[in-house]
């Protein structure tokens, strides 16, 4: 009765277009009916089950409901195969496809069976899939229909027309993209698996990113089907990037180990590392000694919390530190702060950014530039093409923010584009992309900007000690003063099995000591 009403209630706006009382009935009896069969097909479907069937339908749904979308997807499947191919057992199974293998393509067949049933879910993800393929129209018809049947919210996809607005903002910023050539970085790092989270030294000479890969420390997989995460690094010879190697059993464990920023002189390296069970995951930091990371040491309570802190970045002068997370107190999903070195040693109290940089949605990934005035993040609360979008922002004089300003196409796309870390001179930018024609799911790219350099100095050298033919190279501490204040402006070490020590500083006058 409820669902008669529902469209005899929406079907009175057609008398404008109609003549007659008459007539208008005998639509609302017509569409009534059309339903009314279409119900019945859908439940006769889902009924229709040997006692067998049951049992794995309800041990697949078992699966599905506690996130285990690797065997889910295998019984499904096989009821699938067995030509119950319902709604609902469609759209699961498409979305166990999506969770395991991150593949969009495949998954998208299942949920156009799906749809063929009318299934409710079916029209979201489909239009998801028209938007990242950027079939923009198509991907609006889907999620007007998905908010007529929702009316237009529902638990853990938020506004509907937010979807709809960004799509719009995609076909602006498609017809008007920004002058930057963004390119793959290939077959030598990025592979059929997912790769991201790149971060570099401020000079391009190495660079670690994340990867799920079968050859990862222990070969554990999550309750998805994907590989635990462990860290790579490559190093850059005559502008071509070497095979990425593991960064070493310090840094790799059989649990979720993750890159998440690198200080400007390459020495001192963040990661997130998950507990044994895969879940939660807290910051760590690893101080580079010779060519060997040393064992990580957990940031003190204030950064990590009980929830989850996922992204970081360090000044130039490592005095402070930008953090991501979803802790209480902030503006919505996963917010940016900051928190400074204090005289002691310790880090302040987190401070939030403020609602000119995070909304009610997520924040991810900062990246304060060695410039210290320009801060990258991802966000999908921001204007957005879709997804996860790159923005930029600049701090005044006051240390106040201005608006963020989405990079555009081709930076951004209507997929998910994280982790955007750029260089000292501000000529490359790299960053971890889920779009079209990549190598494998997420692919790291490089962008080649065109923008005017940064005004930074970048002072490189090599600290040694000895005479004769007994000078080695050392480790040693780097202070930088200003001439006129000796105000200090930041400590930096050589590496001590190289003596390679590189230091970003403004272009004002300094003096340094050793």
């Amino acid at each position: 009765m409820s669902l008669s009403l529902y469209f005899t209630l929406d079907l009175l706006d057609l008398q404008e277009l109609t003549k007659g009382m008459l007539r208008v009935s005998h639509i609302k009896f017509y569409f009534f009916v059309l339903l009314f069969v279409c119900l019945n097909s859908h439940l006769s479907a889902q009924i229709e089950l040997s006692k067998g069937e049951g049992k794995i339908l309800k041990s697949a749904n078992s699966f599905y409901e506690n996130g285990n979308f690797l065997s889910a997807k295998d019984l499904y499947q096989k009821l699938y195969n067995k030509g119950l191919a319902t709604g609902e057992i469609s759209f699961k199974l498409g979305k166990c496809i999506l969770n395991a293998e991150g593949d969009y393509e495949v998954a998208s067949e299942y949920f156009l069976k799906s749809n063929e049933s009318k299934f409710p879910e079916s029209y979201f993800y489909l239009a998801k899939w028209y938007h990242f393929k950027a079939d923009l129209d198509m991907a609006i018809e889907h999620y007007k229909s998905y908010m007529a049947i929702i009316n237009g919210k529902i638990e853990g996809h938020g506004d509907i027309n937010d979807y709809i607005t960004s799509c719009n903002t995609a076909k602006e910023m498609l017809a008007n993209p920004v002058d930057v050539e963004v390119e793959n970085l290939g077959p030598i790092i990025n592979t059929v698996h997912a790769e991201y989270a790149p971060v570099i030294s401020m000079d391009e000479s190495f660079m670690l990113f994340t990867a799920r890969r079968p050859n990862t420390t222990g070969g554990k997989k999550d309750a998805s089907g994907r590989y635990n995460e462990d860290v790579y690094m490559t190093t850059n010879v005559q502008e071509k990037w070497s095979d990425p190697k593991p960064a070493g059993p310090s840094i790799n464990t059989e649990n979720n180990d993750a890159t998440v920023a690198l200080s400007g002189d390459g020495f001192v390296l963040i990661t997130n590392k998950s507990d044994e069970s895969g879940k939660g995951g807290d910051l760590y930091w690893s101080r580079l000694s010779g060519d060997e990371w040393q064992e990580p040491i957990k940031f003190d309570e204030g950064i990590n919390t009980e929830h989850l802190e996922t992204g970081a970045s360090y000044s130039a002068d490592m005095r402070t530190l930008f953090l991501a997370s979803n802790r209480p107190g902030g503006f919505g999903g996963k917010d940016i702060y900051k928190v400074e070195k204090l005289p002691d040693g310790r880090w302040s109290l987190p401070e939030n950014l403020g609602d000119k940089i995070n909304t009610i949605y997520d924040e991810e990934t900062p990246f304060i530039h060695s410039d210290n005035n320009t801060l990258y993040f991802s966000s999908n609360g921001h204007s957005t093409m879709g997804g996860y979008d790159i923005f930029k922002a600049s701090r005044n004089l006051d240390k106040t923010w201005n608006v963020p300003e989405n990079l555009g196409s081709p930076i951004n796309t209507t997929g998910d584009d994280l982790c955007f870390v750029l260089s000292a001179e501000g000529k490359h930018g790299y960053l971890s992309s889920k779009r079209e024609g990549g190598v494998g799911n997420y692919d790291i790219y490089v962008v080649h900007l065109a923008d005017e350099p940064k005004q930074l100095t970048i002072i490189r050298g090599i600290v040694s000690a000895g005479a004769g033919d007994d000078v080695k190279p050392v480790g040693a501490k780097i202070i930088v003063t200003e001439t006129e204040t000796q105000k200090l402006q930041g400590i930096y070490t050589s590496n001590s099995k190289t003596g390679k020590y590189l230091i970003l500083i403004p272009p004002d006058p300094l003096t340094f000591t050793t």
